[in-house]
């Protein structure tokens, strides 16, 4: 596994105009190393200062997402790059079951803490999560990331606040090639790894986070999730 994510890994570093700069350029600015598309951050823009804050957050946390390392100057703009590394959707016809399952357990751990922070990701699929050689996963992409105000104690409010995420991932588990009785069941561990939610809510809250999926399935335009079935 660590020779087949090697030789992936060499072919994906920088070596030219991958983003638009030189390998110069970007060595210079950033240094070597493998490094996911970049994006021009305004100072002005809310959208990108949010999703700076959050991955910094998250970062201070200790959680494993990816890391702005360093950026270009482009005017009164700048071109971030982030540490990253192969997205899963390249590797899944090469991952072993055991992997797949070490993979869906980094998961519903990163999820867990994130979702502590009472911070949603709303982008997780199999392109937004990425490995390193050693089956790493870090969770990338926080652009439509966002602060929860989140009640703990109140079951069917907290599924609703994270609702995005729990689809997101399921469909995950599902690309991963987990059965939906499996993807299920990782999104109960995933409820039951909650520090904040009192431990007789949990059942109550694994049961209504499947009914509103049911739900939510059935009316997303997202075309990501069309057609996902729980």
């Amino acid at each position: 596994m660590a020779k087949v994510l090697d030789l992936v890994l060499n072919r994906e570093k920088v070596t030219s105009t991958r983003v638009g700069r030189t390998k110069k350029t970007i060595q210079h600015y950033v240094g070597q190393g493998l490094f996911r598309k970049a994006f021009v951050y305004y100072e002005r823009t809310d959208v990108s200062k949010r999703e700076l804050d959050l991955l910094k957050e998250a970062n201070d946390a200790g959680l494993s997402v990816e890391k702005p390392v360093g950026f270009i100057p482009i005017g009164g703009s700048k071109m971030y790059y982030y540490s990253a590394g192969i997205k899963l959707i390249r590797l899944l016809p090469i991952l072993s079951k055991p992997i797949k399952i070490k993979i869906a357990n980094q998961l519903i751990d990163l999820f867990a803490n994130l979702h502590g922070l009472n911070i949603s990701h709303n982008h997780a699929h199999v392109r937004n999560i990425a490995l390193d050689k050693n089956g790493k996963v870090t969770l990338i992409d926080f652009k439509n990331a966002r602060k929860e105000f989140v009640n703990w104690q109140d079951p069917k409010e907290l599924v609703f606040s994270f609702e995005s995420d729990y689809a997101h991932i399921y469909k995950v588990f599902l690309n991963l090639g987990f059965t939906i009785e499996e993807s299920k069941q990782f999104l109960k561990d995933l409820i039951f790894k909650y520090k904040k939610v009192p431990p007789e809510a949990k059942d109550s809250m694994y049961n209504s986070m499947i009914t509103d999926l049911r739900a939510f399935f059935r009316r997303t335009t997202n075309t990501y999730l069309l057609g996902t079935q729980i």
